[in-house]
C-alpha cells in the first residue's frame, strides 16, 4: 500500500513552497477581511456620529424654537393684558364723563332757561370768561357722523354759551304740533329738506331770546346755505367763528352705520366714542335708541351719499362767502383733539410754533403735514425777508440776501417778530421753520417779544441721516428727487447726486446742527417737545401731535 501511493500525493506532502504559498494566501485573505471589517466598522461609527450630531442639532433647534414661542406667547399675553387694562380705564373714563354730562342734561330739564342759568352760575365771581360777550357767536357744521352735536355741547359747557341745534328746533315744532311744525312735517314726510325761510326764522327767533343775547351762542348745523347766511346777517347775528368739521366718506359711513339716536332728545350715541357721545349709561335711554334709516348704508339707496354731496357743495359756497370766519378742522381724530382745535378757534388762539430738526430727520414733511392740518402760515427766513423788504430793517436784510451776505441776528429776529404780528399770522397761527439756529438767537428772539406755544425739536441719529440722504438723487431734467432704495427713479431719468447728499457733507451738517442747537431749548422753558425722527413719517406725525396736546 505504501509503495502504491500516487505521485500527486507525494508532491503534495513534499512541496513546502506550495504549502507556504497557500498559508500566505490564507493569511492575506484573513488580513484583507480584517481590514475590510475594520473599515466597515469605522464607517458605521462615523455615520452614527453624523446622525447623532444631526439629532443633537435638531433637538437644540427645537428647544430654541420652543423657548422663542414661549417668550412670544408671554409677550403677547403681556400686550393683551395692557390693552385690556387700557380699554377698561378708557371705558371707565367715558362712563364717568357720560354720567357727568347726563347729570347736566337732567338738571337742565327742569325749565326752558335752567341750562342757561346753570352755565351762567359757573362764571359768577370765581371764573372769568376769556371771550367778550359780543364775540361769543359760534357756528359748528359738519357732515353726518362728524360729531358736531357733541362738540357744540362741549363748547357750551366750556364757554357758557347756549347750544342751539337746528335739528332740535325742528323736532320741538313737530312735537308741539305748531303750524310751523305741521309744515315741517310735510317736508319730512316727502323726504325733502326743510325750506330755508322756515328754518332760518326758527334759528333767528331762538338766537334773539334773552339767554342767547346774554350768554352768547353756538349753533349746530346751521347755516348751510347762502340764504341762511343772509338771514343771520340781516338779523345782525353774523357769527364770529365758523368751524367746519371735515370727515372722509369712509369714516362717516362707518360712524353712521354704528350710531343710534334717542328719539326723545335727538342725542346720537356711537358704539365707539370717536365721533362724540359714547353709549349711554342709562338703561332707559339705551332701551329707546333707534337706528335711523338715513344712517343705514343701503337702507335708502344713495340717501347718505346725497346728504354728503349736498353738504360739500353748500360748504364750498359758504367758504367763499365767509372765508375770514371759516376754520376747517379734521374730525377724523379723537373727539378730544377736535375739541382742542375748536377751543382754540373760539378763543382766537391758533397754534404758534417753531420747528427745528437735524438733516433728514423728517422735519420738512412734518411741517408740511402740520401746516395742512392746522392751516398755519408757513414762515421761513427768505419768505419773511421778502415780505418785509419795504421796511428799513427789511431793505437792509433783503439787500444782504441779494449780495449773498449774512443778515445780522438782530435784524432777522426783528423781522421775525414783526411778521408774526401781521393779521394773517394772528388769525391763522404760524409755523416758524428752521429758526432760530442757536441758543443765542433763540434768547434774542424771546427778548424781542416772540412768544411761541411750542418749540418742536425733531431728533435723529447720524446713521439715520446718512441712510436717508446718501441714497438721494435728483433728476436733472425734472428736478424731482428720488431715493434709490425707497423711491427709485424711472429708467429714463438722468440722475445726479447733490453736493449736500454725499456722506462727508451730511456728517458735517449733522454735527454742525447738533453743536449749534445745543442748549437752545433753555430759552423756551417748558414749552419744548423733543420728538424721535428715526421712525416712519406717520409715527413722527402722531408722536408730535401727542406732544402738542399733552399739555396744550
Amino acid at each position: 500500500m505504501g509503495c502504491g501511493a500516487s505521485a500527486a500525493d507525494a508532491s503534495k506532502v513534499e512541496d513546502p513552497a506550495l504549502a507556504a504559498k497557500q498559508k500566505q494566501d490564507e493569511d492575506d485573505a484573513r488580513k484583507k477581511k480584517s481590514e475590510e471589517d475594520a473599515a466597515a466598522a469605522k464607517k458605521a461609527e462615523e455615520e452614527a456620529a453624523v446622525k447623532k450630531k444631526a439629532a443633537d442639532e435638531a433637538a437644540a433647534k427645537k428647544a430654541e424654537e420652543a423657548k422663542k414661542a414661549e417668550e412670544e406667547a408671554a409677550a403677547a399675553a403681556a400686550v393683551r393684558k395692557q390693552q385690556e387694562e387700557e380699554a377698561a380705564a378708557a371705558k371707565a373714563k367715558i362712563d364717568a364723563e357720560e354720567a357727568a354730562r347726563q347729570k347736566v342734561i337732567d338738571d337742565a330739564a327742569n325749565s326752558k332757561h335752567a341750562a342757561a342759568a346753570a352755565i351762567q352760575a359757573r362764571y359768577r365771581g370765581h371764573c372769568e370768561r376769556k371771550i367778550p360777550r359780543a364775540q361769543r357767536r359760534f357756528v359748528v357744521v359738519g357732515p353726518p357722523g362728524s360729531g358736531k352735536s357733541y362738540q357744540c355741547k362741549r363748547i357750551s359747557e366750556k364757554f357758557g354759551v347756549i347750544h342751539v341745534s337746528a335739528g332740535a328746533l325742528i323736532r320741538e315744532e313737530i312735537r308741539n304740533e305748531t303750524a310751523v311744525g305741521k309744515r315741517i312735517g310735510q317736508f319730512v314726510a316727502e323726504g325733502k329738506m326743510v325750506a330755508d325761510d322756515i328754518l332760518s326764522k326758527l334759528v333767528v327767533d331762538r338766537l334773539q331770546q334773552v339767554d342767547c343775547r346774554k350768554n352768547g351762542w353756538v349753533i349746530e348745523g346751521f347755516p348751510q346755505s347762502l340764504s341762511q347766511c343772509a338771514a343771520l346777517e340781516e338779523a345782525g347775528l353774523k357769527p364770529t367763528k365758523f368751524g367746519v368739521l371735515k370727515l372722509s366718506e369712509a369714516t362717516l359711513t362707518d360712524r353712521c352705520a354704528t350710531r343710534r339716536a334717542d328719539p326723545e332728545t335727538g342725542i346720537k350715541y356711537h358704539a365707539v366714542a370717536e365721533g362724540g357721545e359714547g353709549e349711554p349709561s342709562d338703561e332707559a335711554v339705551k332701551g329707546r335708541l333707534i337706528h335711523r334709516p338715513i344712517d343705514i348704508p343701503g337702507e335708502e339707496p344713495g340717501l347718505l351719499e346725497k346728504r354728503v354731496r349736498v353738504f360739500n357743495d353748500q360748504m364750498n359756497d359758504l367758504a367763499a362767502h365767509w372765508k375770514d370766519l371759516l376754520k376747517s378742522i379734521d374730525a377724523e381724530r379723537p373727539a378730544e383733539r377736535v375739541f382742542d382745535d375748536l377751543q382754540r378757534m373760539a378763543e382766537s388762539n391758533p397754534w404758534q410754533m417753531i420747528m427745528l430738526g437735524a438733516p433728514s430727520s423728517g422735519k420738512g414733511r412734518l411741517i408740511e403735514s402740520f401746516i395742512n392740518l392746522f392751516e398755519l402760515v408757513h414762515l421761513t427766513l427768505p419768505i419773511i425777508v421778502k415780505a418785509l423788504k419795504t421796511s428799513e430793517v427789511g431793505k437792509r436784510a433783503f439787500q444782504a440776501m441779494l449780495d449773498d451776505q449774512p443778515v445780522t441776528d438782530d435784524d432777522i429776529c426783528q423781522l421775525v417778530v414783526e411778521r408774526i404780528k401781521m393779521p394773517d399770522c394772528v388769525q391763522k397761527g404760524w409755523m416758524l421753520d428752521g429758526f432760530p439756529k442757536n441758543k443765542e438767537t433763540a434768547q434774542l428772539l424771546v427778548s424781542k417779544g416772540l412768544k411761541a406755544q411750542k418749540l418742536v425739536l425733531v431728533e435723529c441719529t447720524l446713521e439715520t441721516a446718512l441712510e436717508r440722504q446718501i441714497h438721494r438723487r435728483r433728476d436733472k431734467k425734472t428736478g424731482k428727487v428720488y431715493d434709490l432704495k425707497t423711491n427709485p427713479p424711472p429708467e429714463n431719468a438722468t440722475l445726479v447726486q447733490r453736493p449736500g447728499d454725499n456722506p462727508e457733507r451730511v456728517t458735517e451738517l449733522y454735527n454742525k446742527y447738533c453743536s449749534d442747537t445745543e442748549g437752545i431749548d433753555k430759552a423756551f422753558g417748558n414749552k419744548v417737545a423733543f420728538v424721535d425722527g428715526n421712525g416712519t413719517d406717520d409715527k413722527l406725525f402722531e408722536d408730535t401731535l401727542d406732544a402738542l396736546h399733552s399739555d396744550s
